[in-house]
């Protein structure tokens, strides 16, 4: 075989092996990354700033989004921190291997149950607001990349939240 000829192979057999091949494929880290304008529950606002934990190893350190949370109601700055399941290192090893979860106590389901195999345009990140850390899971929409949805949970109960990229 030519060594052109076996080059072409092997790029084209790593492009398969490499190619994502569940729904959001089109997702990646930097499409996390920025500042967004958030409500959640229709009355709380802020602006979430999304940036990329240079501390992220996908190995020890699952955490790969870091950030900070400015609430409109508290005019007060809040630390934020999370994950996505697809990171500038491919795919979360962590969330894939489903460790993600384990000592995690902010979860408010079962991880066995609940698992978003196929979402790679999902996000889950924390804000601590002082008196409580609470969890948000947002849905990247895949059309239009500056907007997700999802949920948040407070007192056990879920509420809707949106957030609209401004930067």
């Amino acid at each position: 075989m030519r060594p052109v000829t076996a080059f072409v192979m092997v790029a084209l057999s790593a492009l398969l092996v490499l190619q994502p091949t569940f729904s959001g494929s089109g997702i990646s880290e930097s499409d996390w990354l920025g500042k967004w304008f958030m409500v959640h529950d229709g009355k709380w606002k802020g602006y979430l700033t999304l940036l990329h934990n240079p501390e992220f190893d996908n190995d020890m350190v699952c955490m790969n989004i870091i950030g900070k949370y400015y609430s409109l109601n508290h005019r007060k700055w809040y630390k934020v921190w999370g994950f996505s399941m697809t990171t500038e290192k491919g795919k979360n090893f962590c969330w894939a291997a489903n460790l993600w979860l384990s000592g995690n106590p902010y979860k408010p389901y079962d991880p066995q149950k609940n698992f978003d195999k196929e979402a790679l345009n999902k996000i889950v990140f924390y804000i601590d607001f002082g008196t409580h850390i609470q969890r948000f899971d947002g849905y990247l929409f895949t059309w239009d990349k500056s907007f997700m949805v999802g949920l948040t949970w407070w007192g056990g109960k879920p509420f809707g939240f949106y957030a609209k990229k401004v930067g």
